[in-house]
């Protein structure tokens, strides 16, 4: 049936003319909704921007956030050896030194603790970098955060700095003044200076190094970012965790 094949051979070109026509169609309007080069550069280079002003303060964030965890972990462990010292010296630890004995009070943490190393001399020294407050200077009040107090590096990475007062933990007159000329009492037992990577950097207070007020019967976190330029660390508000 020769009338029968030429029909079917129509049908077969008819319907491969509209296979194309679609095709054809379907990329024709892809070709009108395409970036051209230019687009995609300017794009790019905007994005770019955003993120070269943006990435630094996202960096800090996450860094600042994991030095405070990194605080809270060695809050932890030395809450730990104050109430192993506590129990050893009959309830308070501090009982076991004299007044203003930092050597002491250091030696008291180390024989709990995993230590690398001891240092005692004005850093920058084996155990601490040279460090500055958030305004860029190195005295806070009375408190120079580059003293040559007692040291020590845990095992864990981080440097802890000791200071004592009293035995007793009894307030006494500093012979230090506000700007109203007031005299000032310390409060605490001592305090210590954590530093939470050791010699890495920033170095600088309420970034990387932290603050603990040592009380007879608990440890009191603080930094310096909430703390007064006319007070000593004693006053500083307790760090919210």
């Amino acid at each position: 049936h020769p009338s029968a094949i030429s029909l079917s051979q129509r049908e077969r070109v008819k319907h491969a003319f509209t296979l194309a026509e679609v095709f054809s169609s379907h990329f024709a309007g892809h070709r009108k909704t395409a970036f051209t080069l230019a687009e995609v550069l300017i794009t790019l280079g905007i994005i770019g921007i955003v993120a070269a002003m943006t990435l630094p303060a996202v960096i800090n964030k996450i860094n600042d956030r994991e030095n405070l965890q990194k605080f809270k972990k060695a809050y932890s462990e030395l809450s730990q050896v104050k109430q192993l010292l506590d129990m050893e010296y009959g309830g308070s630890f501090t009982m076991a030194c004299n007044t203003f004995d930092d050597v002491c009070l250091r030696d008291l943490f180390a024989e709990k603790m995993k230590v690398i190393k001891t240092c005692r001399s004005n850093a920058p020294n084996e155990c601490q970098e040279k460090s500055y407050f958030q305004n860029g200077k190195q005295q806070f009040y009375d408190t120079n955060i580059n003293h040559p107090w007692p040291m020590l590096i845990t095992n864990s990475g981080y440097s802890v700095k000791f200071r004592f007062h009293f035995p007793d933990c009894a307030s006494y007159n500093s012979g230090w003044t506000d700007k109203d000329g007031n005299l000032k009492e310390l409060k605490t037992c001592g305090w210590m200076q954590i530093d939470t990577n050791g010699k890495k950097k920033p170095n600088v207070s309420g970034k990387d190094i932290y603050f603990i007020l040592i009380y007879k019967d608990k440890l009191i976190p603080v930094d310096s970012k909430n703390c007064s330029d006319e007070a000593p660390l004693d006053d500083c508000e307790p760090l919210q965790w």
